[in-house]
């Protein structure tokens, strides 16, 4: 079950680092104008590569949590 804190974190981790990757993509690189769907898609898109890269990180941080609650 997801909960409250749950749908923010995920937010901050499948849509805004993407929104941001595309936004400094589109300003060094200038394109078509997207539709609000095609820009939530890209989004999502660069926010899994972005995960992808930095998973490791991501795993550390938790570990770390969850060994400081103990």
């Amino acid at each position: 079950m997801i909960d409250k804190l749950d749908a923010v974190i995920y937010t901050f981790q499948f849509i805004v680092p993407g929104y941001i990757i595309g936004e400094v993509i589109s300003m060094v690189l200038p394109r078509k104008d997207c539709t609000e769907g095609e820009k939530m898609i890209q989004a999502v898109g660069y926010s899994i590569f972005n995960m992808a890269i930095w998973y490791w990180l991501f795993v550390i941080i938790q570990e770390n949590i969850k060994n400081s609650g103990k």
